[in-house]
């Protein structure tokens, strides 16, 4: 027999999503009403969506907010209304952390017998002690926050038994994991 844990879906008006591939296809900015978990109530944005992503657990849109005047990332399941378009004047390559790819680097904590290391290691598809996670900046966030790598050592090791290898290299990603309430905050580097 076998089995699988079913996650709760994110659901995604097919409206919001058609106008956004549209504003993307387009080159157009949007004016969304977004819920973001920073704020108590929603809020009227205009935002220049660029891209789709997801995090393997719910869908984003990456685009330039202008409220903010930064590349964010916006949960779809939050965008409660798309009102209005217009032609943008973003230039999606400007999203530096979009167009950057980086390795997210993961091995066993220390403390673990080398019996459990080992177990790491095969569990994770480990070669010689490490594993490579290749992403764009801008989601590196995402694997970092789900993989626990933000603060393993607030966790037993028993229940997190990775580490990140290269810290100092996304000390910038680890800070914004760390106080980030929403992933929305997580914002383009330097």
């Amino acid at each position: 027999r076998c089995d699988v844990v079913r996650y709760p879906t994110r659901p995604v008006s097919d409206a919001s999503l058609l106008r956004l591939l549209q504003a993307i296809r387009d080159a157009n900015e949007v004016e969304v009403t977004y819920q973001s978990m920073r704020r108590q109530n929603v809020a009227v944005r205009w935002i220049s969506p660029h891209s789709l992503a997801s995090d393997g657990l719910r869908w984003h849109v990456r685009a330039w907010c202008h409220e903010s005047a930064d590349f964010r990332d916006f949960v779809l399941s939050r965008i409660m209304e798309i009102s209005d378009s217009r032609p943008t004047t973003v230039d999606p390559r400007a999203d530096r952390d979009w167009h950057t790819h980086v390795e997210v680097r993961v091995r066993p904590r220390p403390g673990l017998s080398r019996s459990q290391r080992v177990a790491i290691e095969a569990d994770f598809g480990m070669t010689q002690g490490s594993l490579a996670i290749r992403c764009r900046r801008a989601l590196a966030f995402y694997v970092v926050r789900q993989l626990h790598l933000d603060r393993p050592e607030d966790l037993p090791i028993a229940e997190q038994p990775l580490e990140l290898e290269n810290r100092a290299e996304l000390a910038d990603v680890l800070q914004k994991a760390r106080k980030c309430p929403d992933v929305e905050a997580y914002q383009q580097s330097s």
